[in-house]
């Protein structure tokens, strides 16, 4: 009993320094340490492979993935990785939409990732232009998990590039504020999300509004980081896009 708690608390560290500090290196460090005491401990392998993905370490990650499913042929959440690096590395989709068909089949009564895997059929979709089956994916995600930030942002950006920004709205404010109710949320999803926000009020003529969003998650960022140089610029192309707006609303 105290092997297998052991072990969980080592996983649980590992998982921590990759997925809250993103600290990949020493997340890798912890998830070895976890795989020393049990070489055959499939969720190890499964993170393992993740940090591996972080650390663009492709083949190593593959042959962790390929462990797991030596020791557990149905494990999803290997078919739901394998998804992912077939769709954005290799841009093999059709690879990847089978992949993510697996994940679904063997995900039984996961919610987590039951949503996951409909979350990247959805990008997978979109990437294909098959932008309807993309947005029945993200509701159907959000039914299992309705707050789960990258499903709202995902449909709004994805209802916003069909041009209907004011359904893509609601959508993208509900992103971001889960987003920044993270203890630690990534600097470059949270840049993502503010300008993709901004863009959407600047297209529905909101313009007052976007330069406010942008210097405000500006100076949020930099409060999170403890300083002005904690973050990266925010979102010139975007600002200058909205000023260029707010201009032609002026002329015109």
């Amino acid at each position: 009993m105290h092997r297998v708690k052991s072990l969980k608390s080592v996983i649980d560290e590992a998982d921590h320094l990759y997925a809250c500090e993103h600290k990949h290196a020493k997340a890798l460090t912890k998830i070895n340490e976890a795989l020393r005491h049990d070489p055959d401990c499939v969720a190890a392998l499964v993170l393992r492979g993740r940090i591996l993905f972080q650390l663009n370490r492709l083949r190593e990650m593959q042959q962790s993935y390929d462990k797991a499913l030596r020791i557990d042929p149905m494990c999803s959440e290997v078919f739901l990785e394998r998804a992912k690096v077939s769709s954005a590395i290799r841009q093999d989709y059709r690879t990847a939409l089978r992949e993510v068909e697996k994940a679904l089949r063997y995900a039984g009564r996961s919610r987590w990732t039951r949503a996951r895997a409909l979350w990247l059929k959805g990008n997978i979709l979109a990437d294909l232009e098959r932008d309807q089956e993309a947005l029945r994916c993200y509701r159907k995600g959000l039914k299992l998990n309705p707050k789960d930030y990258d499903m709202h942002f995902a449909l709004g950006n994805a209802l916003a590039g069909m041009k209907h920004p004011a359904k893509a709205l609601p959508h993208l404010r509900k992103a971001l504020t889960l987003l920044q109710s993270e203890q630690s949320p990534n600097p470059s999803i949270l840049e993502l999300f503010l300008e993709t926000y901004a863009e959407v009020l600047n297209a529905l003529g909101r313009h007052r509004s976007a330069l406010r969003i942008l210097t405000g998650g500006k100076k949020r960022g930099r409060e999170r980081k403890g300083g002005k140089n904690g973050v990266q610029k925010w979102g010139q192309a975007t600002f200058l896009k909205i000023f260029e707006g707010r201009k032609k609303g002026r002329e015109s």
